[in-house]
């Protein structure tokens, strides 16, 4: 296997490098759901037809990652089923489903596997769980009341692609999710549970519809219960990680003061 990016998730899939020759796996795409920046778009388009004719060229199958976050499923009418219509309310999402119809209509093998909020090692601290996390350190956090978000352990996912591509699933989209979609504060009060610091929080009128459906995903798996995708899913990936957001000291690029406001900024999308 042969991997585009060397962010989070493609971290996550060097020990497959070494197995499936014939797939490429695209992991290297717009980094932040916040992302309006059309040169980011543009970026992530052009690396996507060089991977394409790649392919074509010599008959690989390509493993292309797009989102079944709020920001794909989110919008009204969504179902949260990959086979029926989508309505995404975001530019990122409008350009993942773009990207998506491209690959579909070209001629090479493929695989587009959509991903909620996945969690692990190694992560960015603007994404969900972290953003929370140092929003809770700092003894404040903001949440939106009536949003939900489906976390998936990275590990998790990779298992997962590992046996899509073994059982040779080809010209398919897969929501790779738990398929529970829990409220955000939910996530801060197991993650509050687990911080002996006094969390003050401020709340922010939201709603949203979102819902996605892992039904597909589990009918390809053989041993699906083995996943453990239910309603305490999201608490035990998380304890399975917040030792290490201390002992990595995630932080972003930047002072202090530009750190949070990105954190802010990204949990103002949540």
């Amino acid at each position: 296997m042969d991997i585009i990016g060397t962010g989070f998730i493609a971290r996550h899939f060097e020990r497959l490098r070494s197995a499936y020759p014939h797939v490429l796996l695209f992991a290297s795409g717009v980094s932040r759901s916040s992302c309006t920046d059309e040169p980011e778009f543009r970026r992530e388009v052009d690396l996507l037809y060089s991977a394409l004719y790649h392919c074509r060229l010599h008959g690989r199958k390509l493993i292309y990652f797009s989102t079944s976050s709020d920001l794909m499923y989110g919008g009204p009418g969504s179902t949260g089923y990959e086979d029926e219509p989508v309505f995404p309310r975001s530019a990122y999402g409008r350009h993942k489903l773009a990207m998506e119809t491209v690959i579909r209509q070209s001629t090479v093998d493929y695989l587009i596997l959509r991903l909620p909020s996945p969690v692990g090692q190694h992560q960015q601290p603007y994404q969900l769980v972290p953003a929370l996390f140092h929003q809770i350190q700092r003894g404040v956090v903001q949440i939106r009341r009536n949003v939900r978000r489906d976390i998936i352990d990275i590990e998790d996912v990779v298992a997962i692609t590992d046996e899509l591509i073994a059982r040779d699933v080809s010209r398919q989209v897969i929501n790779v999710a738990s398929g529970v979609a829990v409220l955000v504060e939910e996530i801060v009060d197991h993650l509050a549970a687990c911080s002996p610091s006094f969390v003050l929080r401020s709340y922010s009128d939201g709603n949203d519809a979102y819902q996605v459906s892992n039904a597909k995903l589990l009918a390809y798996l053989q041993n699906p219960a083995a996943l453990g995708f239910d309603r305490t899913y999201y608490q035990r990936v998380i304890d399975k990680y917040y030792a290490g957001y201390y002992s990595e000291r995630i932080m972003l690029d930047g002072p202090a003061q530009s750190r949070e406001l990105q954190i802010e900024t990204a949990l103002a999308t949540l």
